[in-house]
């Protein structure tokens, strides 16, 4: 993990505004990959920019 940034949930919750809750069903349900360290979950920026650039949504 090395050279690599982890963002807590709540960090992530910040930086997408909405609730810490929502990025904790994402992770659980296994739509945001995250990786637990004890009690605490991280997530990759990369990961979470790759799982950004894939629910973007597209205006006709």
């Amino acid at each position: 993990m090395e050279g690599k940034t982890m963002l807590t949930i709540t960090e992530v919750a910040k930086r997408l505004g909405c609730h810490y809750m929502t990025i904790y069903y994402w992770v659980k349900q296994g739509k945001l990959p995250a990786v637990q360290f004890d009690k605490i979950y991280r997530i990759d920026e990369e990961e979470l920019k790759k799982f950004l650039e894939d629910r973007k949504v597209v205006k006709k």
